[in-house]
């Protein structure tokens, strides 16, 4: 069974590893910095039978009224069937009960980029990544004015025929 709680200190080394499958190419020192600076009460882990199988750490953002997802990955073998959705739209309520909106920055693939849209998020600003020699984009989703509980209920389902829980994001 899936359920999703606050992260700990004890989940580190299962989020490292969750962290070098999923993101192969990204240096190990942002994933400690984000694991320095995140919010506890954003930042979530996905747990199947008391075991950590995907995390979403968030931080503050530049203002009091913003947040910054710097990570979301779930293991290879729960990719499927939602998980991702689950995990991001818990962040999104934990966002929206603090009146705070979630950017981020995702890899810069339509398929990501699209998963994001289809969850509410806007392309806010695109230009070249100083790191990458492609455009990088910003995004951001603000909780809107019904209750944030519900966020969940609100959204629809692609049918499209891409499995778009089939890698875990990075931002």
């Amino acid at each position: 069974m899936l359920c999703i709680k606050q992260l700990h200190a004890d989940d580190f080394e299962a989020m490292e590893q969750i962290f070098i499958e999923t993101f192969p190419r990204t240096d190990d020192a942002d994933f400690a910095n984000a694991w320095r600076t995140k919010e506890c009460n954003w930042s979530l882990g996905l747990y199947y039978n008391a075991t950590l199988v995907g995390f979403a750490i968030t931080c503050k953002g530049e203002t009091s009224t913003e947040a910054r997802l710097w990570f979301i990955a779930v293991c290879a073998k729960h990719r499927a069937g939602g998980a991702g959705t689950r995990l991001l739209t818990a962040v999104m309520n934990a966002v929206a009960a603090s009146n705070c909106s979630l950017q981020l920055t995702p890899d810069n693939c339509p398929r990501i980029i699209n998963w994001y849209k289809r969850h509410g998020f806007v392309i806010t600003k695109t230009m070249p990544f100083v790191h990458r020699d492609i455009p990088t984009c910003w995004m951001k989703w603000v909780s809107p004015p019904s209750s944030p509980t519900s966020l969940a209920s609100t959204r629809t389902r692609s049918n499209s025929s891409i499995d778009e829980f089939e890698l875990a994001v990075a931002v």
